[in-house]
């Protein structure tokens, strides 16, 4: 759904007679500073690129102190933090509109990016909402807001194939204690480790709306940010407005099973590439027919086993000596069928992989260390693990093979499972959570990155069995760089 216009959510808002209206506001108060002063990290070369004298009068930049921890005033010794923000705010808005991005993706960035028309592919296109206070909050403990530290080099043991015996496990999981370790030294305040939960960010949002002084908001959740929206429903529904939750992230669904569907979607997205191929030419494997790519993953998957895959050209390397193990090779695969897939890319790299040349698996930009390190917390500090041993492992590898019919071996699910299990502090069960309010919820069964879980009352729905029955390309959502 991303790079499109929000035609359906705005559809949705104009509909509503009663909608949003700002109230006096409360104790919570938001300090609006310089937008100069406040350039999100990841826009600091765009920005200078575009030799800015001014920056338009709809971008504002702020500041909100809460609680660390919501049990104790904020008044406690070392008990708030700032959450950073911007905002994209017209001069009379017709109510507000929290956008909540999934994972570590930063939010306060997508407020720039709409102010100065920097659309892309990742983000939504909000030009049908722009009479809207729309809203973009960096979550507690990343990017603006008292992100996270920590030394990057107790992140390396934990990259790499699943272990394959208990001494192994018990080896990742010291090195896991010792990554947790370092987070709550390299931190501040003290404790802040143990409040980076969507316990604490529903209530930051809370705050903000309190602070903004509106009875009700709307929200648009994607991905992980749908979980964190779900959540705010449940935890104040007299404040829910319209929410639209976008590859919806379910609550309280069992390891097991969130293993069993990581493990199919995946191999599903491997046939979307194949059904990619199918309908169009500029596939190099079009005309051999339905079934080739998943033949061609296998054969170069064969080539990694065998120790005969690289990530260079050795044509034109004369140290061409960089194999590929295929632990890397199901790890970049899976990276790029997830999200929105490039298809015709993804094509090319696996047409140049079976003459042994990885590379183009391996190019272009990678997450900071430091960043994966803050997406681990918060999916720990929400994660309640029933089995934490190497027998409730083992049993959650046995669930992924019995499924993984292209051998791809990927589910951040088993990563969850392996790295949560040394996470130091006590975590909640998370039963599924009961919504009674209207939502539009979108989902998809042929997208790796969500699940298929949320119905109504008496409806069931079973998966799209074909994959060569869902479209692909723009119209899909996916990122078509063909044409």
């Amino acid at each position: 759904m991303a790079g499109h216009t929000l035609t359906w959510f705005h559809a949705l808002l104009f509909a509503a007679s009663t909608l949003a209206h700002p109230c006096p506001l409360s104790v919570a108060h938001i300090d609006f500073a310089d937008c100069w002063t406040q350039i999100p990290t990841v826009l600091i070369d765009t920005i200078a690129s575009l030799n800015l004298t001014t920056l338009p009068p709809e971008l504002h930049c702020s500041r909100l102190n809460v609680p660390l921890d919501y049990s104790k005033p904020m008044s406690a010794p070392n008990n708030n933090i700032t959450l950073g923000m911007a905002m994209y705010r017209p001069q009379r808005p017709k109510g507000v509109l929290y956008y909540c991005p999934g994972g570590t993706d930063p939010g306060a960035a997508v407020a720039w990016q709409v102010a100065l028309g920097l659309n892309s592919d990742s983000m939504p296109n909000f030009d049908g909402l722009l009479d809207y206070d729309l809203l973009f909050m960096d979550i507690r403990g990343q990017w603006s807001s008292n992100n996270l530290s920590v030394d990057v080099n107790t992140l390396a043991p934990l990259v790499g194939a699943y272990p394959s015996n208990e001494n192994e496990f018990n080896a990742f999981h010291s090195a896991a204690q010792l990554v947790f370790q370092s987070l709550q030294n390299m931190s501040s305040p003290p404790g802040a480790l143990s409040h980076l939960g969507t316990r604490e960010t529903v209530q930051d949002y809370e705050q903000v709306r309190i602070a903004l002084g509106y009875e009700k908001i709307n929200f648009l959740g994607s991905s992980y940010g749908s979980y964190r929206n779900a959540q705010y429903a449940a935890t104040f529904p007299e404040r829910v407005g319209h929410f639209a939750l976008d590859a919806v992230t379910p609550h309280g669904m069992d390891m097991a099973d969130q293993v069993k569907f990581d493990i199919m979607a995946v191999n599903r997205g491997l046939l979307r590439a194949d059904a990619y191929c199918q309908n169009n030419d500029t596939c190099p494997f079009h005309d051999k027919g339905r079934g080739i790519v998943p033949k061609v993953w296998q054969s170069i998957l064969a080539r990694a086993i065998n120790g005969t895959l690289i990530a260079c050209d050795p044509s034109a390397a004369a140290n061409c000596t960089t194999y590929i193990r295929p632990w890397e090779i199901q790890e970049a695969l899976a990276g790029a069928l997830s999200g929105q897939p490039n298809f015709p890319l993804i094509l090319e790299a696996l047409a140049l992989a079976t003459t042994g040349n990885a590379a183009l698996f391996f190019a272009g930009s990678s997450v900071p260390p430091i960043v994966e390190a803050w997406g681990v917390v918060e999916l720990c500090s929400d994660t309640a693990l029933a089995d934490k041993s190497y027998a409730g492992y083992q049993k959650l590898l046995e669930v992924a093979a019995s499924v993984d019919t292209y051998h791809i071996n990927q589910s951040i699910s088993i990563l969850t499972q392996l790295v949560c299990a040394a996470w130091p502090y006590t975590v909640p069960a998370q039963p599924p959570l009961k919504l009674n309010a209207t939502m539009l919820l979108i989902t998809a069964s042929f997208d790796v990155d969500t699940y298929v879980t949320v119905y109504s009352p008496g409806q069931k729905r079973l998966p799209i069995q074909n994959p060569y029955n869902v479209p692909t390309g723009l119209l899909a959502g996916d990122v078509d760089s063909s044409g």
